[in-house]
């Protein structure tokens, strides 16, 4: 298990290339961006020693050329919570986060993270979509009388940070539930480390679910079977019967 844990971390190092750019670096991810493309971000040197992360603005230009308005109403909600919960800041148009030295792997981590969560705000531009896919499931469940505790963070055994969308205590067992509304191979691969690196952590038994909507995208029987190997289950939103099922069985 421990080969298969630090293969991630192989995974990241092989494909992440770093190069000068004036008075940044500029560091492409091999995460994915909603046009498919690398995410970049960029790295300088504060005067104060500090290290400032940056996604050069790609995001807020992202949301105008997709007309997505963050400004007001309930797009800015969605947007300051993401922000909020990984400690982004906005600056000039820029999505930054502040760090020392001693603390950048971890508040880089959470940076990349946020940066993901907001490309899923893509999907959000519709003048339809009266809710975010976090706030149906909850909405959902809070109906079945099921308890949970929402937007934990929980350190894994690489002492990163995690967030997690939402957890199911029981007396015995608990059970540990990620959200994916935009699942790519590369995605799948994040979720994956992250609830591997959570489940020794953990004092109760765990059960693992990530929870797909798949109200516009089928589910990948590629992806499913890669979580599945990993005893991480996969659910989907429109068999709501079955993780209704699986949810009030955790014990």
């Amino acid at each position: 298990m421990n080969e298969i844990i630090t293969s991630y971390y192989d995974w990241l190092k092989q494909n992440t290339k770093i190069s000068k750019v004036g008075d940044y670096f500029e560091e492409v991810t091999p995460f994915l961006n909603n046009r498919n493309d690398s995410l970049l971000i960029y790295h300088r040197y504060l005067a104060d020693g500090n290290i400032q992360i940056s996604d050069g603005g790609f995001i807020m230009e992202e949301f105008d050329l997709l007309s997505i308005n963050v400004s007001k109403g309930k797009r800015k909600q969605v947007f300051d919570f993401i922000r909020h919960s990984y400690h982004l800041d906005l600056v000039d148009d820029e999505l930054v986060i502040v760090t020392n030295t001693n603390n950048y792997a971890k508040n880089k981590h959470f940076f990349i993270q946020g940066l993901l969560k907001l490309e899923d705000m893509y999907l959000l531009n519709r003048t339809t979509v009266k809710s975010t896919f976090q706030e149906d499931v909850l909405e959902y469940i809070d109906k079945n009388d099921i308890t949970y505790l929402d937007d934990i963070k929980i350190s894994g055994k690489s002492k990163l940070d995690h967030n997690i969308d939402f957890i199911l205590p029981g007396q015995k067992n608990e059970a540990i539930i990620k959200l994916a509304n935009n699942l790519d191979s590369n995605m799948v691969k994040s979720h994956i480390f992250t609830f591997e690196d959570i489940q020794g952590s953990r004092k109760k038994n765990s059960k693992c679910f990530i929870l797909i909507n798949d109200m516009n995208k089928k589910i990948s029987s590629k992806h499913a079977e890669a979580f599945s190997e990993y005893n991480i289950k996969p659910l989907v939103w429109s068999d709501k019967d079955t993780l209704i099922r699986e949810f009030r069985n955790v014990g």
